[in-house]
């Protein structure tokens, strides 16, 4: 009888595990279409692409964002954006542009397609732009 219980309650825990890891898995394919579904190509507007940049949760946002390949870009810094945050690089099209307030702008084209990263001078805060 003890070993007949102790199966079961082994059976039991091991049911309960696989279903919260399924469980865990579901919601972490539900996060991931979620942000997939957040990167929104730029704005635009008068044949150029804009995209303005705030804070959140200490990071660039948005995080991550679409442009079009030979379509110039203009990225503006809003008010949210303080200290070495407004220093804007993006090394694969070298860009080091300090952003002294929100008029000022990042302008380039994207003549090449992949994927991007951007950052701050000093790496605190970073970003993806996905060229296509």
């Amino acid at each position: 009888m003890k070993n007949k219980t102790a199966t079961i309650f082994i059976i039991i825990i091991v049911a309960l595990f696989a279903f919260f890891m399924l469980k865990e898995s579901n919601n972490a394919s539900a996060s991931e279409k979620k942000i997939r579904e957040e990167i929104k190509f730029a704005e635009l507007e008068n044949g150029v692409q804009k995209v303005t940049l705030s804070m959140k949760n200490g990071n660039y946002y948005p995080k991550q964002f679409k442009l079009k390949e030979g379509i110039p870009v203009s990225i503006t810094l809003d008010k949210s954006i303080t200290g070495c945050y407004r220093s804007l690089t993006i090394r694969n099209f070298g860009i080091i542009k300090y952003s002294k307030n929100v008029e000022d702008t990042i302008d380039f084209m994207p003549d090449k397609k992949g994927e991007y990263t951007f950052s701050c001078t000093m790496s605190m805060a970073s970003g993806k732009m996905i060229i296509e």
